[in-house]
């Protein structure tokens, strides 16, 4: 069986979708370290030709540092500026309805958590697709202590175990940090995802990629969409 643990991000980019495909049982590793200004709250979009950003804001907190215990910053005018700002950029896109909801569901679905709602883009994707994989929680796998006193590589292995799996998938940029032969020894093979993110039309001169899952959805039918999920490769 093979799995994939990655920190929840919100409406992430398509190669992050590949991993989830390339996998049976996806862990969100929502106990770990919480970093400002990165993916896991915000992505991008294309706005009048270009990316860019759009955020869910995220309380302060000078205690709690994991993903798993940072609450959205709960302000309704704030998400509807996200949907104007959607609705500004793709109005005329083909899918704009279907996904427009899609988003609104997320942003309006009652979570105040951060991972939460994360976790919540990614399967609410996975569903509109008819992709069905297996969703699991690292702080629902492992103990506090274990996620503190655990390293990274033996944090991973952990988790994999935890599910059964034999198998690990990390992005491709985890070629630099983690060795196959560490995770062999341990009962786990490990593979890496390259992802590849074809071109489509987005309405402008020049393709801009690795925009969040949105802008893929706005432009492509569901089975098109499809056939990029699979355009990676393990290695």
């Amino acid at each position: 069986m093979k799995t994939v643990i990655m920190q929840p991000y919100m409406f992430p980019y398509l190669g992050y979708y590949q991993l989830i495909v390339a996998c049976d049982v996806f862990i969100s590793l929502d106990n770990v370290q919480y970093i400002e200004r990165g993916w896991v709250n915000r992505n991008r979009i294309l706005v009048q030709g270009r990316a860019d950003y759009f955020t869910i804001p995220v309380k302060k907190s000078s205690r709690h540092f994991w993903i798993n215990r940072r609450f959205v910053f709960e302000d309704e005018r704030v998400l509807k500026k996200i949907e104007r700002k959607l609705e500004y950029s793709y109005l005329k896109a083909p899918y704009y309805n279907e996904v427009s909801t899609i988003v609104r569901d997320v942003l309006y679905g009652g979570e105040n958590n951060i991972a939460r709602m994360a976790e919540s883009s990614l399967k609410s994707i996975m569903s509109y697709l008819g992709i069905e994989r297996t969703f699991l929680c690292a702080s629902d796998l492992i103990t506090d202590k274990d996620a503190v006193q655990l390293g990274g590589a033996d944090k991973l292995i952990a988790l994999a175990k935890k599910v059964g799996a034999d198998t690990y998938i990390n992005p491709i940029g985890g070629l630099e940090l983690y060795s196959k032969d560490l995770f062999s020894a341990k009962g786990v093979s490990l593979f890496f995802c390259k992802p590849c993110l074809p071109a489509y039309d987005q309405g402008i001169e020049e393709f801009i990629p690795g925009l969040s899952i949105i802008d893929v959805l706005m432009f492509n039918s569901v089975d098109k969409v499809l056939k990029m999920m699979t355009c990676y490769e393990l290695i």
